[in-house]
């Protein structure tokens, strides 16, 4: 028999739920207002309380429901108190998974006071419980939906709807115009960029000139460089819906291709003939955003043990590049890729790129060796001298 001495409530709330003008805080306050009558007539004893204000039921990752599972594990809690099924997931396979194995094992009283189900007593309403699962996913489903089909209908209207705008813009009233003061960095970025060859040089001049850097950041990095060097928004052409979540229930999103893409013309910064020039650069340096390295995030340096990243055509240690005194050098990537066949045929695999990156594991890289690891076997042998 469960304690009733050893009761906690968990309050949920997010913006799918709650359509009315109430705030977040007032929700909260008449599920805690709810459940502290229930837990009175009840004769439970509260002795804790966790809430997820604002963050959505299909979120398995939240700091309240997590606290509140480590607390069970930990004995503190015996009791839960929920106002319906919804508030604890709007997932069916979480809800299941909680309710059918997680409590049970951990000898965990449910009590979803709307719901009428008490897992402490035998009731018929206690099998209806995966129903409702169900229809608390599909609402969240169905919400997700009619989000998303507003906010393409207002792409379609002519609406932005990004939440934040290119660097160099801002908005004025319905309109997005070029920012003065921004969009002049922009210009110097595209200029300097096309004199130096080079995004690093290009953000160490912004930083000496004390250039506002895009969002929250306090220093200009190339990667930043790189990215407005790459936006068609400032030729004028700012696309929308440019991307889609493969699932309601996670945040992993897929780039869509060009034709699904809504344009959203805007004022230029920059000519087309000199954004191509750039480009053209780009290409030519192995900055493109396109040029992806099968290999980039398994190499890491020898000496500092810092992963190695792609700048250009050739991996840098991360650690050297930040400035930290590493003194390995950096690797061509055609070198690297030749040492690997070389080795790879010495171990009867493939030679071919395709055929071994999925297999690396790591590589470790210092001035006179390469190392290479794979997943489906033991380290290749003693490496030679490069």
């Amino acid at each position: 028999m469960c304690s009733n001495k050893q009761t906690a409530l968990y309050l949920r709330i997010s913006r799918e739920d709650n359509p009315s003008d109430h705030t977040f805080s007032d929700s909260i306050t008449n599920q805690r207002l709810l459940l502290n009558q229930y837990a009175k007539v009840h004769h439970l004893e509260i002795i804790a309380e966790f809430c997820d204000d604002g963050i959505s039921g299909t979120h398995h990752e939240r700091s309240g429901l997590n606290s509140m599972l480590k607390a069970i594990e930990d004995g503190w809690i015996k009791t839960v108190l929920i106002k319906d099924l919804s508030r604890l997931s709007r997932d069916y396979i979480h809800t299941g998974e909680l309710l059918e194995r997680w409590f049970p094992l951990h000898s965990v009283r449910l009590i979803s006071v709307n719901d009428g189900i008490d897992t402490a007593e035998q009731s018929a309403i206690n099998d209806f419980s995966p129903i409702r699962a169900v229809m608390d996913d599909w609402y969240a489903r169905d919400i997700s939906r009619k989000v998303r089909s507003a906010i393409y209908a207002r792409q379609l209207a002519g609406f932005c709807t990004l939440a934040h705008l290119p660097y160099g813009y801002q908005k004025c009233g319905s309109c997005i115009i070029p920012d003065c003061v921004r969009a002049d960095y922009v210009r110097l970025i595209f200029n300097y960029y096309q004199k130096t060859r080079n995004c690093r040089q290009t953000g160490i001049l912004l930083d000496s000139i004390h250039a506002p850097v895009p969002g929250c950041g306090t220093k200009w990095h190339d990667t930043t460089v790189r990215n407005i060097l790459n936006n068609t928004a400032y030729i004028g052409d700012l696309y929308l819906r440019t991307t889609q979540k493969t699932s309601y229930k996670c945040n992993k999103k897929v780039l869509l291709p060009k034709a699904e893409k809504i344009r959203f013309p805007i004022p230029p910064i920059i000519s087309r003939e000199e954004f191509n020039a750039v480009q053209q650069i780009l290409s030519e340096q192995g900055h493109c955003r396109n040029d992806k390295n099968m290999l980039a995030g398994k190499i890491f340096c020898n000496i500092c043990g810092r992963k190695m990243v792609l700048s250009g055509n050739r991996f840098v240690c991360g650690g050297k590049k930040q400035g930290s005194g590493c003194t390995n050098p950096s690797l061509r990537i055609g070198l690297l890729q030749e040492q690997i066949h070389r080795k790879l045929k010495e171990n009867m695999f493939p030679d071919r790129i395709n055929s071994y990156a999925h297999m690396i594991r790591k590589i470790e890289v210092s001035p006179k060796i390469i190392r290479v690891y794979l997943y489906c076997k033991a380290p290749f042998p003693e490496p030679k001298t490069v």
